[in-house]
């Protein structure tokens, strides 16, 4: 994957203030945007001093519909070869990368092959269902939902079908 170019955007000291911060932010990204290439997509890496600013600066580049990577500073100044790693692997993920390739049997590189798994958890006031279905032939990237069903139900009697329609609709 290829990048750009970076731009480094520097925020107010707004200490205690984030609805100054959050107006600059959203008023610099969307004179950003206006200057991008179109069909580019915009990618921010977030350093933050703290980690309970983490859901407003999400909430504001969601909005923007640009994509993060967030940082504490203090993982930051903690650094290594694991953390980068794994700092990169989610970045890779969200821009569309794979991290991983496994080697499948002969007959699904023959044909058309959606993995599906179902789990139920018991542990909240209801039962959840995980529902993950492959929707590409490498079986590299997925699309997933969820199910809320009586607690302690194991066998999943509503819904399924729309995750099954789903999922065949991101795999097509």
């Amino acid at each position: 994957m290829k990048s750009g170019e970076f731009q480094t955007l520097e925020l107010p000291d707004a200490r205690g203030n984030f609805g100054k911060i959050a107006d600059f932010l959203q008023h610099s990204l969307r004179d950003i945007k206006q200057k991008q290439q179109k069909g580019k997509q915009l990618f921010a890496v977030i350093i933050l001093d703290r980690k309970p600013d983490y859901a407003k600066y999400k909430s504001i580049f969601t909005r923007e519909n640009v994509m993060t990577q967030v940082i504490t500073k203090y993982i930051a100044r903690k650094i290594n070869l694991s953390v980068a790693t794994n700092v990169m692997k989610q970045i890779n993920s969200k821009m569309g990368g794979e991290s991983i390739r496994i080697k499948y049997p002969d007959f699904m590189s023959k044909k058309k092959v959606m993995v599906i798994g179902i789990d139920v958890c018991h542990a909240g006031k209801k039962s959840v269902v995980g529902f993950v279905a492959t929707n590409n032939e490498q079986c590299t990237s997925a699309y997933s939902d969820i199910i809320i069903q009586p607690k302690c139900q194991e066998l999943v009697t509503k819904d399924l079908d729309k995750c099954m329609y789903n999922a065949v609709q991101s795999f097509a």
